[in-house]
């Protein structure tokens, strides 16, 4: 045997070996190594996502103000004020753990009032109202949970609070609902000093109040519609004179 010829036919094996190699390299391994590199960026890609979506559910702030429309109506208004940076979905309403589904969605710094829904009154019952987002938040009533009794809802008062300068003074305080041409509600001579003196209206709303000084012929020291923002805002509204 020619020893040329057995070194060939070695030499020719290994060539053919190492392309047999090659060829199982790029067949097999480097389509796996960059499968494996694909779901590494995947997965980076998802957990980005992720981490914008934490973001943010931690900026969605709402407030909810539950109100019901008259002091022994069933009729319940809500309003969901969007106080954050993002856009928010509403997705349900919860009336004591029962589910209302919706689909509202709330831009930036501004407010939805929802339509008027019915409950289910009877002495006693409690309701507990609240909202969830489709990031999974909950924002629970401002109002708390409210109560209904015999004689209707258990409400706030509301009042309107007038403050002095210090000094004790005999002021003529007359109050109507709406504007001046509204129903007169309030009509008394009193003494108000540094403490202050608070009239108790019945419902939140526009008032128009007039006070003047003791002489009826003297201008009034202050004429004008105030507002009592409840529930969006307090149940009272100050007057300084």
């Amino acid at each position: 045997m020619s020893t040329i010829g057995t070194s060939f036919r070695r030499g020719t094996s290994t060539i053919l070996g190492t392309l047999i190699f090659i060829g199982i390299m790029f067949t097999a391994v480097i389509p796996m190594l960059l499968v494996m590199r694909q779901a590494d960026t995947l997965h980076e890609m998802r957990k980005h996502d992720l981490g914008i979506l934490d973001q943010e559910k931690a900026m969605e702030s709402l407030c909810l103000y539950v109100c019901p429309q008259e002091p022994s109506s069933p009729n319940v208004e809500a309003t969901i004020a969007n106080n954050g940076e993002v856009l928010v979905r509403v997705v349900c309403l919860w009336i004591n753990d029962e589910p209302v589904s919706m689909e509202i969605d709330i831009p930036p710094l501004s407010e939805k009032v929802l339509d008027p829904f019915v409950l289910d009154l009877f002495e006693g019952a409690e309701y507990d109202i609240r909202v969830t987002t489709d990031r999974g938040n909950v924002f629970l009533s401002e109002n708390g949970i409210l109560r209904y009794e015999e004689d209707g809802w258990e409400m706030e008062t509301f009042s309107i609070r007038i403050f002095t300068s210090g000094f004790t003074w005999h002021l003529h305080i007359t109050v109507n609902i709406g504007d001046e041409t509204g129903p007169l509600i309030y009509d008394e001579w009193e003494w108000v000093g540094k403490g202050g003196y608070e009239v108790v209206v019945p419902q939140p709303g526009d008032y128009y109040v007039l006070i003047t000084w003791w002489d009826w012929g003297s201008p009034g020291i202050f004429e004008d519609i105030v507002n009592i923002p409840w529930p969006i805002g307090d149940p009272w509204v100050w007057v300084f004179v």
